[in-house]
């Protein structure tokens, strides 16, 4: 599946998701990019999907070594 680029509404920097060992800013676009992915949340404790109002979306970042 092909991650389209998300670009924040403010400045953000996270580790890298993939490597965690470098930084992606979101003011410098050469270090990676942002992505967001949709879901319903998981309960670890319970081991099942947390009901119909647990949708979200997760902002994370990879690196330029890592894309």
């Amino acid at each position: 599946m092909k991650l389209e680029p998300y670009f924040p509404a403010t400045p953000q920097s996270f580790w890298c998701t993939k490597c965690d060992r470098n930084a992606v800013d979101s003011t410098k676009p050469e270090t990676g990019n942002f992505h967001i992915q949709f879901g319903h949340t998981f309960n670890p404790r319970t081991k099942s999907f947390d009901g119909d109002g647990a949708y979200l979306g997760v902002m994370f970042a990879v690196c330029k070594d890592c894309a």
